[in-house]
């Protein structure tokens, strides 16, 4: 720093006062001049203090703590930052410390403060000092500014003369809380100035005779006092005549008040019918299960009017030895709410439990003498006789043995019987046999439902189910899966579906041609699919259908396929035939102009707008577009991509900024080979998981080598984190060098990873020299290697290779190298451990210190620093610079410093 140089203490005065406006208090410290702080609170503790100073900027918010030593006392700022600072002060109690800083800075605070927070504390009493330190303020005639205080574990008497400290002009919000357990009377505060002035007031542990004419002003209210039944008449009445009272809240200490204030306005009972009828349009059904036991009169009401239960979706499932019911409803925001009921057999009855969504624990309760079975179908009877809204959808699966299930549609269809045609758009049913659904059904109202999905004994034979066909929900329908069935006339009676799926024993030429004809002179069906269980149906198709269209699809599966032009404009069928599955698929397609139509120029240009995970879903629509990306690999544009390994799984982090997540995918191990894989959208706050049978290692290292290829451009940073153990250490580094080896060999060129920065965690040296070459040296700005923990590796051959040269930031942790001179003056920021350092290397790095503008941080580990004497006579004086022992030194030559 030099000395002779103009100084701001040259400059002329309206120069320093408008440069002052722009500091916040810890810039300024001695400067008489706005600090321009957010907010202010302090808080004390046993043996320290701490004083936070809030800006408006969090980044620029400051703590100061101020604790108690045998010498004086010692002062931290920011102690849980890495840009921590300490003094220590011999001689000077803490509070002292803390009482002379915070007068200053009351001296500079000119404009209002949102807040001021005062006396929080461990203790039950306000710190003495702080309050003698309050009121002298007030005799200079400093008042406090601010628009919000909140004092903390106060006497009435403290409260009264700390008060007129504060600006009464300015404060609009005051809470004090005085000592717990002991309601103490505060009379005197509504005698001060602040008081007329206050819009909202909280007053905690203290007691006011007469209160309610003093808080007429006011607009919010909240104490913890007593009251008598007068009183809470009297509130009640202000509350209903004001004009300024919004909100009053007060927490009586004798909560036994008198019969007066029971009430005998009109309750729920004596409401008319409709204003009842619409009360219960709010309620859920577990709302009114709940009245319904509040007395005779409401639960006749509920068993005449029946208000519907409201639920979206009802699913029942039986298991051997309970029966569970799935329930959704609608939140107040109208997302979906769900809960269940689990009935199981129990010690001379049965046992209920019940789960909600947004709740951990479960509430169980027994009921003796009846069997589960029975408690179930009487509620679940009970519950469908208050749905009177459409469901949405409507699953029943018994347990898949012949007694259990035949007894489970044998009470179902009683259940129905007694409460009337059920409503539901959709209806599954499972474990059924072609008897149990045309009786089931007929129960549903054929009006309302749109699809049906039914499931047979899953014992591998096709049913005939034509009797399906002559109901009335048939014809309404516009979507229909049979697992396990078929129907016969298939042509004919599906053509007014949208969406039709079953299983057939046989399937002829003739029927192909007739369901061809359907579909290219239907304009309502889309598409179908047959499962077929006789493997011969698949080779008669193939006679029957000819040749199948030659097509690069590149799709994990082979497909056969045979296309159509409809006589419906711009529309195309299409026939699929798996080959490694008994399935044909009947789908229409549209041909308007589409995405893939649009000339390659324009979907090259508009990829360049795309990031990876965009193109990731593109890849997915259908196989001419997964053969462009394929060929054109456009860049995956992603700004920095974390690679981690865990115990049992691997973290593939894509993030758009230094701090901002874009996507998180974690490979997981499970049971056996198989992996999960769970996909985190962090900005759509969307989760997606899927399984897979491959290890989890193999699908991650997949996924990677395809998102290298797309890495085109320069983008900011790749990291690759490995475990510490040296065995899953090692697997890590072998897996990402076949990745990268993989890579190269499948686009058959070089790999340059184009990033500004490199991350290399847990590694060896070896590994360093393995892994950096695939880095594009011209690009390279920083690199940041961390070794084995504990050892001190050299690393020599790293400043032998184009990387080094290039970079301009480099950090080494647990590795050193040598001849710091050569290696590390290019750098403009180094950090890591140099061998072999001398007194006169000193010297020259601290000239070249000196004499440069970019060089701004330098961190050198000498392994026998402790033992040269000649680099401390050099450096001169040392200093311990905080609590941890790191040591400083400070060099002056000349005129600089």
């Amino acid at each position: 720093m030099s000395l002779v140089k103009p100084t701001l203490v040259g400059m002329p005065e309206v120069v320093k006062d408008h440069l002052m406006l722009h500091l916040n208090y810890i810039d300024i410290y001695t400067s008489s001049c706005d600090t321009r702080l957010h907010a202010i609170e302090v808080s004390q503790f046993d043996g320290h203090i701490k004083l936070n100073l809030i800006t408006k900027n969090d980044e620029d918010t400051t703590i100061i703590e101020y604790k108690k030593t045998d010498e004086g006392c010692s002062i931290l700022r920011d102690a849980n930052f890495e840009h921590a600072k300490s003094w220590k002060i011999d001689g000077l109690d803490f509070m002292t410390a803390f009482c002379r800083d915070f007068e200053m800075i009351l001296k500079h605070q000119k404009s209002i403060l949102k807040q001021m927070i005062i006396g929080r504390s461990e203790k039950q009493n306000f710190c003495e000092t702080i309050r003698k330190m309050l009121e002298d303020v007030q005799k200079k005639k400093y008042r406090i500014r601010t628009k919000d205080c909140k004092l903390w574990c106060l006497t009435p008497s403290d409260a009264c003369s700390v008060l007129p400290s504060f600006d009464s002009k300015c404060l609009k919000s005051l809470s004090i809380c005085g000592n717990r357990d002991q309601m103490s009377p505060i009379d005197g505060i509504v005698n001060l100035e602040h008081w007329k002035r206050l819009k909202s007031v909280n007053l905690g542990d203290f007691d006011i005779k007469n209160i309610l004419p003093e808080i007429l002003h006011l607009q919010r209210f909240e104490a913890t006092t007593t009251l008598t039944s007068e009183d809470v008449i009297q509130l009640k009445n202000l509350i209903l005549e004001s004009t300024q009272l919004t909100y009053c809240q007060i927490l009586c200490t004798n909560w036994k008040l008198s019969n007066d204030l029971m009430s005998s306005e009109p309750t729920l009972l004596s409401m008319p019918e409709v204003v009842k009828d619409h009360l219960f349009q709010y309620l859920s059904y577990i709302d009114i299960a709940r009245l319904h036991k509040t007395c005779p009169s409401l639960r006749d009401y509920i068993n005449v009017s029946r208000p519907d239960a409201s639920y979206r979706m009802i699913e029942v499932f039986q298991a051997v030895d309970n029966i569970q019911v799935m329930f959704e409803t609608e939140d107040k925001d109208g997302g979906p709410d769900f809960f269940s009921i689990i009935y199981r057999e129990h010690e001379g009855g049965c046992l209920i439990e019940t789960a909600e969504e947004d709740r951990e624990d479960t509430r169980t309760r027994s009921v003796s003498g009846v069997n589960y079975l029975e408690t179930f179908f009487r509620d679940f009877g009970m519950v469908l006789k208050h749905q009177k809204s459409i469901l949405r959808d409507m699953a029943l699966t018994p347990h898949n043995t012949t007694e259990q299930r035949s007894q489970f549609w044998k009470a179902m269809q009683k259940v129905f019987e007694e409460s009337g045609r059920i409503k539901s758009q959709r209806c599954f049913l499972q474990h059924v046999t072609a008897p149990d659904v045309l009786s089931i059904l007929s129960f549903f109202d054929s009006t309302c439902i749109e699809k049906i999905h039914l499931t047979g004994m899953e014992d591998g034979r096709v049913n005939p189910m034509d009797g399906i066909i002559q109901m009335e929900h048939w014809k309404n329908l516009k979507s229909a899966i049979l697992d396990d069935f078929s129907i016969g006339n298939i042509a004919q009676n599906i053509a007014h579906l949208n969406y039709f799926a079953c299983d057939t024993s046989e399937l002829t030429g003739e029927d192909v041609l007739q369901i061809k004809n359907m579909f290219l002179n239907t304009p309502t069906i889309s598409s179908c699919h047959f499962n077929f269980r006789d493997s011969s149906i698949k080779q008669n198709l193939y006679d029957s259908l000819g040749p199948a269209e030659e097509r690069q699809d590149n799709e994990p599966e082979e497909k056969k396929r045979w296309s159509f032009r409809s006589p419906i404009a711009k529309q195309e069928l299409e026939f699929l035939i798996p080959v490694s599955q008994p399935l044909i698929t009947f789908a229409l397609m549209s041909l308007e102009p589409t995405l893939l139509s649009m000339p390659d120029v324009v979907k090259d240009h508009l990829m360049e707008y795309l990031n990876y995970i965009d193109i990731a879903r593109l890849r997915k629509t259908c196989h001419v577009f997964r053969q462009y990306l394929h060929l054109k690999l456009p860049d995956a544009n992603i700004h920095s991509i974390h690679v981690c390994q865990n115990e049992e799984s691997m973290e593939l982090n894509f993030r758009a900024g230094l701090h901002e997540d874009l996507l998180k995918i974690e490979y997981k191990k499970e049971f056996g080979d198989e992996c999960s894989i769970e996909a985190n959208y962090q900005q759509e706050n969307i989760q997606i998981v899927r399984t897979d049978e491959r290890n989890y290692l193999d699908v991650f290292c997949n996924d990677f080598r395809m998102l290298l290829k797309h890495q085109k451009s320069i983008s900011h940073e790749l990291a690759f984190i490995a475990l510490e153990a040296p065995e899953k250490r090692a697997e890590f580094w072998d897996m990402i060098r076949k990745v990268l080896r993989d890579t190269e060999a499948t686009t058959g060129k070089k790999l340059l990873l184009r990033k500004r920065s490199v991350i290399l965690r847990n590694l060896l040296a070896p590994d360093v020299f393995s892994i950096l070459p695939y880095f594009d040296a011209s690009c390279l700005q920083m690199i940041n290697l961390t070794g084995e923990e504990g050892v001190m590796t050299p690393i020599d051959g790293i400043v032998d290779l184009p990387h080094w040269n290039c970079v301009e930031v480099a950090t080494l942790n647990n590795f050193s190298i040598p001849k710091v001179l050569q290696n590390i003056t290019h750098l403009v920021m180094f950090s890591g451990g140099v061998r072999g350092i001398t007194a006169q290397d000193v010297l020259v790095l601290k000239n070249k210190i000196l004499h440069s503008d970019d060089m701004n941080f330098w961190l050198l580990i000498h392994e026998n620093f402790n033992e040269d004497q000649s680099l401390y006579e050099l450096l001169g004086p040392q200093f311990v610079s905080d609590e941890e022992g790191h040591n400083e030194f400070r060099i002056t030559i000349g005129k600089d410093a």
